[in-house]
């Protein structure tokens, strides 16, 4: 009993006070050193946070970028099983877009670039990248580009328990 009462002595001294006794201890008290602990405090805190956050961003982007290769792979093996030219000659792809019917648009933009893909949606019948967006039902190229990088990156398991 006699520590409290000594603690809350301190403490109404402490108001008045730049010196307070707790115990047999003498204490400063120090506004500005914490008003600096304090900034310092929310400066860790918020570079914490951001850290956080950036890194999920960051951890996607390399995803989506190791995604992208195994992608270009598999586009580049399906053209060569179906007797397309998978590189440009000369800096024109073979126009024999009906060998490629069976391959996705996005991942045709992976491999090809979206420029060159668009040749094969216009030959599919869509007259530009929006018009297929909008025929998939998304808003435009960027709605229905960034909807499949989401499914790039966190594919959907078909059962339950992640198999």
């Amino acid at each position: 009993m006699d520590n409290e009462m000594n603690y809350r002595k301190s403490l109404n001294k402490s108001t008045n006070k730049k010196v307070i006794r707790i115990g047999s201890q003498n204490y400063v008290v120090n506004a500005e050193r914490f008003k600096e602990f304090k900034k310092n405090v929310i400066a860790i805190t918020v570079s914490v946070a951001l850290a956080i956050a950036t890194f999920g961003y960051v951890k996607d982007n390399i995803k989506f970028h190791h995604e992208k290769v195994d992608i270009s792979l598999e586009v580049y093996d399906q053209m060569v099983d179906k007797g397309y030219k998978p590189v440009p000659a000369d800096g024109e792809w073979d126009y024999r877009y009906e060998l490629l019917d069976g391959i996705d648009p996005f991942d045709l933009s992976i491999y090809m670039g979206s420029e060159d893909a668009l040749s094969i949606l216009q030959y599919r019948g869509y007259e530009s990248w929006d018009d297929y967006a909008q025929q998939e039902g998304y808003k435009n190229q960027r709605d229905w580009y960034n909807a499949q990088k989401k499914k790039v990156i966190n594919p959907e398991t078909k059962s339950k328990g992640g198999k």
